[in-house]
């Protein structure tokens, strides 16, 4: 017999039908998916503790730069949980604005990215850059090597309008709303262009004197200037003569400068940056815009001199570096001057792949069945081998709260005498695949004042009675107690008890008898 040959299986090109190969399609990528471990689903999902590139407050979201990687983070006033993270895929974020419309511009080593007020991006305009500033519907970039790139918003869309070419790398830009951008040039200080006509800028102020330049800042009629270890506040009114008002000597390592600064109404923050000291400065501002002391700053915080980035939400302060990480600050208005409190802190940290189960919450404090003292709350913590996203907590089964960091203080209402509690971790956000793990249930138990509490000690005071127990009123019994007297008590019981039963004898043999009779 012939053994069968296999032969090749042929299409034709009838038999590759549109609707055919789209189904194949659709079937190989939900193969693939549901294949895919789950290590491979969690390996790195977006986490706040990574190195900030970028950092900017957007209503109440706040835009992280984490490299290639565009975190958004809601601002609660307990949590920072992280709603959309963004893989932009075009180099290292540098830098991120608001634009007018509700969307962003992020600023990359390859080039300008623009989100919608959906945060879904709608225009990629190649060439990279190191420092952004929009107002209204203009942008400029400070490109390096390649000067100040500038842009218009047109019909929902930005385009290259022009381009600066300055005499050294523009390392920083500002713009103050008057078609004017500054630029800081490094060694050839600071520069002024009048930007009405964008495809051919004028210059309208040299100043070498103010170098070497790596900052500029604008804030209407005002602007300040980082360069080498110094602040300079200038004001602009007349751009073609600015008028200095305050220089600020910052003290350091001869590597210190100022990376990044805030104008936020009568408060200048400045994000000061060395091997250590201070990470951020502050100081008052008069009605007239000047500083109340710019020779030496009123306050500060920190000790690590990581102050590249700051971004601010009402009194609390965001501060992110590539070197230590993200950490958030509460300001406290003490009159002259301000006071700095840390809420959170988000350090760099590098993580090893991840399976689901090493998300899952264990070590409670307190402990399974444990109990604890009355109080108006009780401090939840957990840990994980791998720290997530950010955490539900729930509560007899009701959700509370959702928290980025593994603890949560829980406000006892009253008279409860327990409680049962569970966390369940999201590796990744709300917007990605991964799915929530939940850690095991646990039982806390509230002491309860006359179960637990210990009774008082019993006086020994000579001279204090020392009764431990005092009969019922009525007729005193005590005589009745000794051994004597309970023997005869017990006799008379027993010798009633057979007087009882004989009665009883007798009384059944008379019944009888009267029957028979």
């Amino acid at each position: 017999m012939r053994r069968p040959v296999a032969r090749p299986i042929c299409l034709n090109a009838s038999s590759l039908r549109p609707d055919r190969l789209l189904l194949a399609l659709i079937l190989s990528i939900t193969v693939t998916a549901a294949l895919r471990p789950a290590a491979a689903i969690a390996a790195d999902p977006p986490r706040l503790n990574g190195p900030v590139t970028a950092l900017t407050v957007h209503g109440d979201d706040l835009l992280i730069g984490q490299e290639a990687r565009l975190l958004l983070a809601t601002i609660t006033p307990d949590a920072l949980p992280i709603r959309a993270a963004l893989d932009l895929g075009h180099g290292a974020i540098r830098a991120i604005a608001v634009t007018d419309d509700g969307g962003a511009l992020v600023l990359t080593e390859d080039g300008l990215i623009a989100l919608d007020n959906h945060d879904t991006p709608t225009d990629f305009l190649p060439g990279g850059g190191y420092g952004l500033a929009v107002h209204g519907t203009q942008a400029a970039v400070a490109a390096l090597a390649a000067g100040v790139r500038l842009y218009q918003q047109q019909a929902g869309h930005w385009r290259l309008s022009g381009q600066i070419r300055t005499a050294q790398p523009a390392e920083a830009v500002a713009t103050d709303g008057s078609h004017t951008v500054w630029i800081a040039e490094g060694s050839a200080g600071i520069q002024a262009f009048a930007t009405d006509q964008p495809d051919k800028p004028t210059l309208l102020y040299n100043g070498p004197a103010f170098a070497p330049a790596h900052l500029v800042r604008a804030n209407g009629l005002h602007l300040l200037i980082g360069y080498g270890a110094q602040v300079a506040l200038l004001d602009t009114i007349n751009i073609a003569a600015p008028r200095q008002i305050a220089t600020l000597t910052i003290d350091g390592s001869p590597g210190v400068f100022i990376s990044d600064a805030l104008f936020d109404q009568d408060d200048l923050l400045l994000g000061r940056v060395d091997v250590s000291g201070a990470d951020v400065l502050h100081t008052r501002l008069d009605s007239a815009g000047s500083p109340a002391s710019l020779n030496t700053y009123l306050s500060s915080a920190g000790t690590d001199g990581a102050g590249d980035r700051l971004a601010r939400h009402g009194a609390d302060l965001f501060v992110g570096s590539e070197r230590v990480g993200l950490r958030r600050l509460r300001l406290t208005d003490n009159g002259a001057t301000v006071s700095f409190a840390t809420l959170a802190t988000w350090p760099i940290q590098q993580f090893a792949d991840c399976a689901a189960a090493d998300f899952t919450p264990n070590q409670s404090q307190p402990a399974n069945l444990s109990t604890v003292s009355p109080s108006a709350a009780v401090h939840l913590a957990w840990a994980a081998v791998c720290p997530a996203a950010q955490y539900r907590v729930l509560i007899n089964g009701q959700f509370i709260a959702t928290v980025d960091q593994p603890y949560f203080d829980y406000t006892l209402p009253a008279g409860q005498t327990h409680f049962t509690w569970q966390i369940s971790a999201q590796p990744g956000t709300a917007t990605t695949s991964a799915e929530p793990i939940s850690g095991p249930l646990w039982t806390v138990r509230i002491e309860q004042a006359g179960y637990l509490s210990t009774p008082p000690a019993v006086s020994r005071d000579p001279g204090a009675p020392s009764v431990l127990y005092a009969p019922p009123p009525g007729i005193d019994l005590s005589a009745l107690q000794t051994p004597t007297a309970l023997l005869a008590e017990s006799c008379l019981i027993l010798l009633a008890g057979v007087a009882l039963i004989v009665l009883g004898g007798w009384a059944i043999g008379r019944w009888s008898a009267s029957r028979r009779g």
